[in-house]
């Protein structure tokens, strides 16, 4: 059975480290692209937060030079007024040029090459900004903004080339679009296409400063942080660290598990884990009717073992009938000793795991104690913890009659903590009842606690005994000999006591 388990768990620990493994992959994946997607749109909003920094300071730039031009429109467009005209631009740093036309002409301008150019055809449009070929050199675009004068129009334009520089300096810039009055520009270069149009349905529109101008973005996609992730090795490298990582720890943590029921195994063919004994004290007469057997293991290097933390073990691996048999060995030992004459009937508490009373062997295991137990002239009592959910079954039924008739006492431990209903006690039919220390704390000096004096009625109307665990205080002890509990068990009287202590307890505490 042991290599069994060994073979069992080791399979366990492989399927569960590479569960591990596979589930923080995806879920570290999962959070990296989520990053990177988050990323992508901060970098988009921050480079069209950039471009529209751009357009704005054009706009400024436009109103403040046309307000300087304004003074010329009207004037002979002589050497001085075009000197006046030329020097505007260059206290700007995104003008292009700026023109005066009359009559559908340029009558001055910035720009010589610019003067006489008939602009009809792009002045004809009415609108107050646009985008379009440069007057005198058609392979440069320009962004253009006209204002009307009574005596002329004045329009400024700005080389869009510098927009197209930042649109195209990175995948961010990129994913940007700008309209203007119908024409869209985006990193391919100026389309007639305005942002309405299907071919920009992925497109977000971006909050803008002003209405001469639309932005937008195109939302990342999927695939692209995908491939954008697979290219980075540093990605790469922490998302399998983290799946590699946390294996590893299941790893571990499975192993010390293990290592535990090794050392458990161990512990209990040694004799490692030792009886103690808690004396239980009856409430009518003050004497010590009985103890419950409690299995207390100090390890040599780990020092003192909860029995919360090894009893877990024992009992999902079966050891838990190793460690009953080992215990119940070590009991008689003691007895056999004969430093102390326990009275005939003196009751034995052993604690019996659902696991164990549910193994195929239980009633071959209660034939070899029954007799041992009954020549010392002790009562063995099944301590049955309420907490696990016991089936009763028909084959459970035959167990728990089997018990009583071998004259074997069973108790229901931890009682009103768990699954206890009167169904399961009808069933169970236990001699006694353990009221949990939870309910014994409820008692204080002033308040009453009805809760245990239900149970204690409850018992009684079934003649059925009871025993309160937890006891620690004498008022508790007052109030439940007040209520007729039938026995004590607690701190208050004695912890639980390796045998010779507990002998050297039973001594004095007759004496007492």
């Amino acid at each position: 059975m042991y290599q069994q388990y060994i073979l069992r768990t080791k399979k366990n620990r492989v399927i569960a480290s590479c569960l591990t493994f596979l589930l923080t992959l995806m879920v570290t994946a999962s959070l990296a692209l989520i990053a990177m997607q988050n990323n992508n749109k901060k970098n988009i909003e921050d480079e069209a937060n950039y471009l529209q920094h751009i357009l704005d300071s054009f706009l400024n730039d436009a109103h403040s030079a046309t307000q300087q031009a304004a003074g010329l429109v009207g004037k002979v467009c002589d050497f001085t007024v075009e000197k006046q005209l030329n020097m505007i631009p260059g206290r700007y740093m995104h003008i292009y040029s700026i023109n005066v036309v009359k009559n559908n002409h340029i009558d001055c301008s910035s720009l010589l090459a610019n003067k006489h150019v008939d602009v009809r055809d792009i002045l004809r449009s009415g609108k107050q900004i646009w985008m379009s070929p440069s007057v005198s050199a058609k392979d440069i675009k320009v962004i253009a903004f006209k204002t009307a004068l009574p005596q002329g129009d004045v329009y400024v334009a700005s080389d869009i080339r510098f927009l197209l520089e930042v649109m195209r300096s990175s995948s961010a810039g990129r994913k940007l679009a700008l309209e203007v009055s119908g024409k869209t520009l985006t990193a391919a270069g100026l389309s007639d296409l305005p942002l309405s149009s299907p071919h920009f349905s992925r497109y977000t529109l971006f909050p803008a400063h002003s209405p001469l101008y639309t932005l937008a973005w195109e939302e990342p996609r999927l695939d692209e942080a995908v491939k954008a992730m697979a290219k980075s090795w540093l990605s790469i490298g922490f998302i399998l660290a983290m799946s590699f990582i946390m294996a590893t720890v299941v790893w571990l943590l499975a192993t010390r598990r293990h290592s535990l029921y090794t050392q458990l195994a161990h512990a209990i063919r040694q004799r490692q884990i030792h009886p103690h004994y808690q004396p239980l004290i009856c409430a009518h007469s003050n004497v010590v009717s009985g103890a419950e057997i409690l299995a207390r293991w100090h390890h040599d290097e780990l020092g003192f073992v909860p029995p919360d933390v090894f009893i877990p073990v024992a009992e999902r691996t079966a050891l838990i009938i190793d460690l009953t048999q080992s215990l119940l060995e070590q009991v008689v030992d003691d007895l056999q000793q004969g430093i102390v004459a326990l009275k005939p009937g003196f009751n034995l508490n052993l604690n019996i795991s659902y696991s164990h009373l549910a193994d195929d062997g239980f009633e071959v295991f209660v034939d070899n104690w029954a007799p041992v137990f009954a020549a010392l002239g002790v009562t063995l009592v099944f301590e049955i913890t309420e907490r696990e959910n016991i089936d009763i079954s028909e084959a459970m039924a035959h167990k728990i009659t089997h018990i009583k008739t071998r004259g074997i006492k069973i108790a229901l431990d931890d009682f009103g903590t768990g699954f206890s209903n009167l169904a399961f006690i009808s069933n169970l039919r236990p001699d006694s009842i353990k009221i949990d220390r939870m309910f014994v704390r409820q008692i204080s000096r002033d308040v009453a606690t009805p809760l245990i004096d239900c149970v204690i009625d409850m018992a009684k109307r079934m003649n059925i005994l009871t025993t309160a665990e937890g006891v620690e205080y004498d008022y508790q002890v007052a109030y439940l000999k007040a209520n007729q509990i039938d026995c004590l068990q607690g701190y208050y009287f004695s912890k639980p006591l390796a045998f010779g202590d507990f002998a050297v307890f039973l001594r004095n505490y007759a004496v007492g």
